[in-house]
């Protein structure tokens, strides 16, 4: 009989969830696990494979109304008999029961039963780290904190321990301690580039994305059908992408030159070649994508123009081209039926030549004409509040 998983409990969420707290979920989830599935130690590396094993599951059948239907309703059973979570050995030991709880999500027995295990093997540094990840899990990062340096006492130099306390510390936006003790734990197991990988999420949560793609680009190349690799250096380049371009306040950028609309056009292109396995960063990245193509694809400012200027502003420009044309045309006519017949084809070159350079445009200038007018109705607006 197969095991039966409480897709609600491991994703931490109530069984009324929509599907967009259930995506919400998902991506929190898996982004984590996937960081644990570089954990120096063989035991945790099996057991946040075998987590990210059982969301992917969630999210085939979370998705799926027949089937959520009829889990729900088989869930419900095992509740209602008590089956529902984790049968205990009553042979097993406090921690092997923490990581049976730890499996199943049953946070609030997983941490009675590391409590036990401190208690009943207080010189244990494998209870301690043991705790520290129930704590974790429950988000009391201090306490997390209290007992990783705890198992370091009893084991120094332990690149798993020094993992974790990384980890917790990186939860916590503690970046400076997260960095230096990723760093630590390089020199202790210096083949784990997982070490390398925290630190680039580091630099993420702290908007250097080019950093984080520096460690990330030759781990990647190195180890191409790694998960987390790809997924992280996939966000990097959607992050980087998000950064470039002129500052509109709010923290958000357009893209308003040639450059930079090429730039995030190879970032994106380079993101979409990756190997995602996280369905919304996918997603995201396609949408992504598409944006930035917008950038360097020509089309029609018109609609633009008027939104931002009006219509009486445009048909004063327009008149003024009209008469400036027919000037020009009566120089031409002037010398006869050659000279008209001349001036229609000058001012029909420099008619399309105008038409093609102002006003069927790439997107990056649809970008900068906005911002200028932008720019230009904050300064009027400021002037005015002064008189």
């Amino acid at each position: 009989m197969s095991e039966f998983i409480d897709y609600y409990l491991i994703l931490d969420i109530s069984p009324s969830s929509t599907e967009d707290e259930i995506r919400a979920a998902i991506r929190s989830s898996l982004r984590e696990w996937q960081k644990r599935t570089g954990h120096p130690d063989l035991e945790r590396r099996q057991g946040a494979e075998k987590r990210i094993k059982d969301i992917a599951e969630a999210e085939a059948v979370l998705f799926d109304p027949a089937k959520r239907s009829a889990y729900d309703r088989t869930r419900t059973e095992k509740v209602r008999e008590g089956t529902g979570r984790a049968e205990v050995d009553e042979d097993l030991n406090w921690m092997e029961r923490t990581l049976l709880h730890l499996r199943h999500g049953d946070l609030r027995k997983a941490e009675y039963a590391a409590r036990e295990a401190t208690h009943q093997s207080p010189k244990n540094p494998d209870a301690w780290q043991l705790k520290a990840e129930t704590s974790r899990e429950l988000e009391k990062f201090d306490d997390a904190v209290y007992e990783l340096e705890e198992a370091t006492k009893l084991s120094p130099g332990d690149s798993s321990i020094v993992f974790d306390l990384a980890n917790v510390f990186n939860d916590m936006g503690q970046y400076p301690q997260a960095l230096a003790e990723y760093e630590h734990g390089r020199t202790l197991d210096p083949e784990n580039f997982y070490f390398d990988i925290g630190k680039a999420t580091v630099y993420l949560s702290t908007d250097q994305e080019t950093e984080a793609i520096k460690i990330l680009e030759p781990i990647r190349a190195a180890n191409p059908g790694d998960d987390a690799a790809n997924n992280y250096l996939a966000i990097a380049y959607h992050d980087r992408c998000v950064s470039i371009g002129t500052d509109i306040g709010g923290g958000s950028t357009l893209v308003t030159t040639a450059p930079d609309a090429e730039a995030v056009n190879v970032l994106m292109d380079k993101a979409l070649a990756l190997d995602i396995t996280d369905p919304e960063l996918k997603s995201l990245v396609v949408e992504r994508q598409a944006e930035t193509k917008e950038l360097l694809e020509k089309s029609w400012i018109f609609s633009t123009y008027l939104e931002m200027n009006g219509f009486i502003e445009f048909a004063k420009r327009s008149v003024f081209l009209f008469c400036a044309g027919i000037l020009l045309f009566s120089m031409f006519a002037s010398a006869g039926n050659a000279g008209s017949v001349l001036g229609i084809f000058v001012l029909g070159g420099i008619g399309y030549l105008l038409v093609q350079s102002k006003w069927f445009v790439p997107g990056w200038k649809h970008n900068a004409y906005a911002v200028r007018k932008h720019k230009t109705d904050m300064v009027i607006a400021r002037f005015r509040s002064y008189m």
